[in-house]
């Protein structure tokens, strides 16, 4: 073979090698079963919540009363209003909601959106985070004492800034 042949085809190999071992690893399961950056329990697939939700291209904080207040209510409640300061620039993407018949109780933060009751795909006294398009796609369990519910709503932060830096929606 000349040399421009051999030079050629090097050329090409490198190029089309990294796209076939690429290729190789996604087919082969190769990559499955990596650690996830995420701190919140992923919903996989969403949920479609998208009926609870009014299409204003908004990201939502949205927490799940459960019938009757206690603890736990109060904390997840002043976690995601704290959540919502904490985005400082960015809060006007996101919307916090409350859903469930309960009202909100006296002390709770202002800005908390009173929203419908809560639908057959969410759990009660549950946060979650919900993109523009109404998927549910993040999960995070209840907290009942304080340095439970700070660590819980950095986890949020966490993840709602990653979001909301890779959205191309809201």
């Amino acid at each position: 073979m000349s040399k421009q042949k051999t030079l050629l085809l090097a050329f090409l190999a490198l190029f089309i090698l990294p796209v076939a071992l690429a290729q190789m690893a996604f087919m082969g399961g190769w990559l499955a079963g990596s650690p996830t950056v995420n701190k919140g329990e992923l919903i996989n697939p969403p949920l479609s919540a998208a009926a609870l939700f009014a299409n204003d291209h908004h990201w939502r904080l949205v927490y799940v009363m459960p019938p009757i207040c206690h603890q736990a209510c109060h904390e997840s409640l002043y976690i995601l209003g704290q959540t919502h300061l904490a985005l400082g620039r960015e809060m006007d993407r996101v919307v916090p909601v409350v859903l469930g018949a309960a009202t909100l109780p006296a002390d709770t933060a202002p800005g908390l959106v009173q929203g419908g009751p809560g639908g057959a795909p969410l759990q009660p006294n549950r946060l979650y985070i919900a993109d523009p398009r109404g998927f549910v796609m993040l999960s995070y369990p209840p907290a009942s004492e304080r340095p439970q519910t700070l660590a819980l709503g950095k986890d949020m932060l966490t993840d709602l800034k990653r979001l909301l830096k890779h959205s191309q929606v809201g």
